[in-house]
């Protein structure tokens, strides 16, 4: 899926399908809803990055940020 306006969070960039399954279910049930973003690196590799939003505000996304930050899933900010 493209990603377009908004804010995110990324929560992770991984090679393996199953590392991004677990990531989208620790998420989804902190009650966020993750979205898949394909992406080819400089080596020509296809990866998947994690995010979370898009968020309205930058007020939102921090309070999301605070919350996953205290589930053990480090984000930084993306548009």
């Amino acid at each position: 899926k493209a990603v377009s306006g908004g804010r995110y969070l990324q929560a992770g960039v991984f090679r393996s399908k199953a590392e991004v399954d677990k990531l989208k279910a620790r998420i989804a049930l902190l009650g966020m809803k993750p979205t898949v973003q394909s992406v080819t690196n400089a080596k020509g590799e296809t990866l998947q990055k994690v995010l979370v939003g898009p968020f309205s505000s930058v007020t939102d996304m921090d309070d999301a940020k605070i919350i996953l930050t205290g589930n053990g899933v480090n984000t930084i900010p993306v548009k």
